[in-house]
């Protein structure tokens, strides 16, 4: 796909994402991301183009990656926020009973981004060491 094409899909997606939350990213905020978007989680859709934006920019991953890797993140954003909603309401212990349990059903995040993304478990450990800075990539390859 055109890295163009891949940009234009990018942002065309970012206007169905609009709720902002409030957080700070592991990894320096890429030189090109605009005020509003500083503001949202780095794991927000509108922020992540931004990352991947740079990343695509500076030849560290492909444009496939960036879209497979947007595609799957809004994927998890929308997915965080019906579990959010399901819990509003809810004690302190339920809501933490509710979303360790969907946190089990799911698995591996790794294994689960590989496989959504078409990457290699491998390609997919690298992404997440990339975009965390923490070596969460290395720890879900080691469970």
């Amino acid at each position: 796909m055109h890295a163009k094409h891949v940009l234009f899909t990018l942002a065309a997606g970012l206007a169905l994402t609009t709720v902002p939350l409030a957080a700070t990213a592991a990894v320096p905020v890429p030189p090109q991301m605009p005020a509003y978007a500083r503001t949202l989680s780095p794991h927000h859709p509108q922020a992540v183009y931004y990352y991947l934006l740079h990343r695509i920019e500076d030849g560290t991953i492909t444009a496939r990656e960036g879209m497979a890797t947007w595609q799957y993140m809004t994927f998890r954003y929308d997915r965080r926020q019906r579990d959010l909603a399901a819990v509003e309401g809810m004690t302190r212990d339920e809501r933490r009973a509710y979303m360790r349990a969907r946190r089990e059903e799911r698995g591996n995040p790794m294994t689960e981004f590989a496989q959504m993304s078409n990457l290699s478990p491998e390609r997919a450990r690298v992404l997440m060491n990339l975009f965390h800075g923490n070596g969460k990539g290395d720890k879900y390859a080691e469970s």
